[in-house]
């Protein structure tokens, strides 16, 4: 890390000060959060992470996922432990639970918006299914509408003939360039599909022998960066 660049601690002024953070969401001038606890809570910052504000309260609920529509801040979305997803149209100031038919009742462990559109929405469930993972389809893409309406489709293809569905995912991300390239990560590493999700192959190449715990697709210069469970941070350019 260059010598001028600091990385500072903050905290939630809340009663969860205890708890860890989970997931966590920026645009240009905010940031949403939610922590590792059941506390039902997805927290809004405005001013870089020094305070924060609870602007989604579920009872009973573990938001899990937060995101941001690149092409349009007022878009934010979270997600939960069970399968279940909120919409904003206001920059997280309210939301909307979406209709969630077909989707597993299984943890949402990451969202990715499309870059152009802010209701083309991408879920990875980080958890296997009641039946050890057969039959359990980890990737799903939604086409959200006016109010709580959501269409969603399966797009793990062929995931689990990668023997993937027993291992869920820890992040998904898209390619800024190439409409149907996307990215998954898991314990086995970085897979892409070239094809919208219809098929999938190992992308891991340099990378260590851990766990991918999440990554994320810088625009400006389609570089991924991929997080790893303590080996560090890697990158690599896209072609």
């Amino acid at each position: 890390m260059p010598a001028n660049q600091v990385w500072t601690p903050q905290t939630i002024n809340t009663s969860n000060l205890n708890a860890k953070p989970f997931s966590i969401a920026w645009n240009n001038t905010d940031l949403l959060l939610t922590i590792e606890a059941a506390t039902g809570n997805v927290f809004h910052s405005t001013n870089g992470g020094t305070n924060w504000t609870s602007v989604l309260s579920v009872p009973n609920v573990e938001f899990t996922a937060v995101a941001y529509a690149p092409s349009d801040d007022n878009h934010a979305y979270a997600a939960t432990s069970s399968g279940r997803v909120w919409h904003s149209i206001d920059s997280g100031a309210t939301w909307t639970e979406l209709a969630r038919a077909g989707l597993p009742n299984q943890r949402i462990h990451a969202i990715a918006v499309d870059w152009d559109d802010p209701l083309r929405v991408f879920l990875a469930f980080g958890t296997r299914g009641a039946l050890g993972g057969i039959g359990f389809r980890q990737l799903w893409r939604g086409a959200v509408g006016v109010g709580t309406a959501a269409t969603w489709f399966d797009v793990s293809g062929a995931l689990p003939s990668l023997s993937l569905p027993d291992l869920g995912l820890s992040g998904v991300a898209l390619d800024p360039k190439l409409d149907d390239t996307l990215y998954v990560s898991n314990i086995l590493g970085v897979f892409r599909s070239v094809d919208g999700g219809d098929s999938w192959a190992p992308f891991s190449e340099g990378l260590p022998n851990t766990f991918i715990s999440s990554l994320v697709i810088r625009k400006r210069d389609r570089t991924l960066y991929v997080s790893t469970m303590g080996r560090g941070v890697y990158r690599r350019e896209l072609q």
